[in-house]
């Protein structure tokens, strides 16, 4: 018995997938669309990296904030 609660602390221990991380795949899925398909890596990954900290409070865009769509129009224009 004791080598199965062992092994039920091993596996029942492990934690789920962290909610940011899918939070994150998420985000990318809206930004990479149809339209957006032929964006570089480096582009998506800034714009997610720029996207996760206007929502913390890290970064600010002049008084107006921009929403994804002026930011990526930027970006690819």
């Amino acid at each position: 018995m004791p080598r199965m609660a062992q092994w039920a602390y091993d596996t029942l221990s492990i934690p789920a997938m962290s909610s940011e991380c899918e939070r994150l795949f998420s985000g990318a899925k809206l930004t990479i669309t149809a339209q957006r398909k032929s964006l570089l890596p480096n582009i998506i990954e800034a714009v997610e990296m720029m996207n996760s900290w206007y929502k913390r409070g890290r970064v600010a865009f002049n008084s107006t904030p921009l929403h994804r769509e002026a930011i990526l129009s930027g970006l690819t224009s």
